[in-house]
């Protein structure tokens, strides 16, 4: 394993420890407010350096926003997620994949990770949980698929549908061919809570993006 493969899970076990030390229920636990600044402290507690948030540009998803976690040492992009209620919104996170794979192709970052949270219940009944394990996963098909329920405040019907109207209309052109995943590990947040890490590869091919209307 290279040093980033040794510490990124290293650091996200101790976010997961200082979640838990909040002594909220996971459901009372929000992204902004913990998982994102305790992140960015503890890898500058083991780095000596802070990442930061901020935007990339991609030829082929236009007006992203910004990365939650750009680290220079190591170099590396993190996305976040954190969900707390149910039905849950464990499908946002396919954004993200889709998101980092062609970030990564088009900055040359190899390292990328999805630091996602969410219940056990919803680990077991998530239309993506799938993203969570590792093996290749086609990013169209997992865009296509129905949610049941629809879930507030985008109602949308699918998973691509319901990121499309969050994002008032903004959409990939073209996405990644495949999402190549791979398991980094997964670490409790009390009982019933639970983050879970993920690596991804960059994109290595494009193709055309089905189109939404929103």
């Amino acid at each position: 394993m290279t040093e980033t493969e040794n510490l990124v899970p290293e650091i996200s076990a101790r976010v997961a420890e200082r979640m838990a030390m909040t002594e909220l229920p996971g459901a009372e636990l929000r992204e902004r407010r913990h998982l994102d600044p305790f992140m960015k402290d503890v890898f500058e507690e083991y780095t000596g350096k802070r990442p930061v948030s901020r935007t990339l540009h991609s030829q082929h998803f236009r007006g992203l926003g910004p990365v939650d976690i750009v680290a220079a040492e190591p170099r590396l992009l993190m996305e976040l997620k954190w969900s707390y209620a149910l039905p849950g919104k464990l499908f946002e996170s396919v954004w993200d994949a889709v998101k980092l794979a062609l970030l990564g192709s088009e900055h040359g970052y190899d390292d990328l990770y999805i630091a996602t949270g969410a219940s056990l219940t919803e680990w077991g009944a998530s239309e993506c949980a799938d993203l969570f394990t590792s093996g290749e996963l086609d990013p169209i098909e997992a865009w296509g698929r129905r949610l049941h329920p629809r879930r507030g405040p985008n109602y949308g019907s699918t998973v691509g549908e319901d990121l499309v109207i969050g994002a008032r209309g903004n959409q990939p052109e073209r996405g990644p061919e495949v999402l190549s995943v791979r398991v980094i590990g997964a670490f409790p947040v009390h009982s019933d809570f639970e983050l879970r890490l993920v690596s991804l590869r960059p994109a290595t091919g494009v193709r055309p993006w089905p189109r939404i209307a929103a």
